[in-house]
């Protein structure tokens, strides 16, 4: 039977998200590894790495909310406005201490201000497309084209540290999907007239999965994740076993059968469809109306 299930690794700072994934197949020894959701390079944090047919889960997690904590160092703005690009603006340091020292208040208004803001646009050097071509592969070519603006919620923000020594501001970001760090700290030197960029990022959490929570794999020599069952991914749902035994096949082959532990379910709730003892989950399925309908099948 071929490996199913999920497990939450650590992606260190200096790795591509696509790397992470080798390390875990080389673990696993299995190919069919995807993850909900890339980070950069220069960032760290939190990965939900789906295995084997769990991977079809990926979707629901792709524009779940997410809770960063982001350094902004001040001093220096890049292309890209993280470390990774060119830097395209700078300013004294000494100027920027003072200010960060006698307008301190002013300055986390600021970033206050920019988290009350339901829209965003994000930055040129994104994976978003335009046409079909990456809008960052059409800025390093030359073309410098504004990706349109996107609706955004900020469910929590704080600044939670001030370092005029460091030249830094660190701040904690629980947002929408799609929503970009660098974006604010792009807007906030804008805003200040401060020179700044990302120069750390860390996920923390994806939806109600956090790093708070144990078994997160380090992808350290023979660490090996521990694979998790598929309903552990999404508890809050419901989980209905099959009537009987023989319903498996009709199961495996998309065929509808009745479920008498659907009955009781609210119309368009998600649900998992277990074997007869509980045991295996086989599919994804949705309540529609006096039925039910099939959204992924496991087996």
């Amino acid at each position: 039977m071929q490996l199913t299930g999920w497990f939450k690794a650590y992606k260190p700072a200096g790795i591509t998200s696509n790397q992470l994934v080798t390390r875990a197949r080389k673990a696993l020894q299995t190919k069919k590894i995807g993850h909900t959701g890339t980070l950069d390079s220069f960032a760290e944090g939190l990965m939900i790495m789906l295995v084997g047919r769990a991977t079809s889960l990926a979707d629901f997690f792709l524009h779940g909310d997410k809770a960063y904590r982001a350094t902004f160092q001040l001093g220096t703005t890049t292309d890209t406005h993280d470390p990774e690009g060119s830097v395209i603006a700078s300013c004294e340091g000494t100027a920027i201490r003072t200010r960060l020292v006698e307008q301190e208040q002013l300055i986390i208004a600021g970033f206050e201000d920019l988290c009350a803001c339901t829209a965003q646009v994000p930055p040129v050097y994104s994976a978003l497309k335009r046409q079909g071509r990456r809008y960052s592969d059409l800025a390093r070519q030359g073309m410098i084209l504004e990706p349109p603006t996107r609706v955004i919620k900020v469910t929590e923000s704080r600044v939670e540290h001030v370092d005029p020594e460091r030249l830094q501001i660190r701040v904690y970001l629980h947002v929408s999907g799609g929503t970009y760090i660098r974006a604010f700290a792009r807007d906030l030197a804008l805003s200040l007239q401060l020179p700044m960029h990302v120069c750390k990022l860390e996920r923390l959490q994806i939806k109600h999965l956090s790093l708070d929570q144990k078994q997160v794999w380090q992808p350290i020599e023979n660490s090996v994740p521990h694979i998790q069952a598929i309903p552990a991914l999404i508890p809050t749902w419901p989980q209905v076993r099959l009537d009987c035994p023989g319903d498996q096949e009709d199961l495996r082959h998309g065929r509808l059968m009745q479920l008498a532990g659907s009955q009781d379910l609210n119309e368009g709730q998600d649900f998992f469809i277990m074997d007869s003892d509980g045991a295996h989950c086989l599919a994804w399925a949705q309540k529609t109306g006096p039925g039910w309908q099939y959204r992924r099948i496991f087996i």
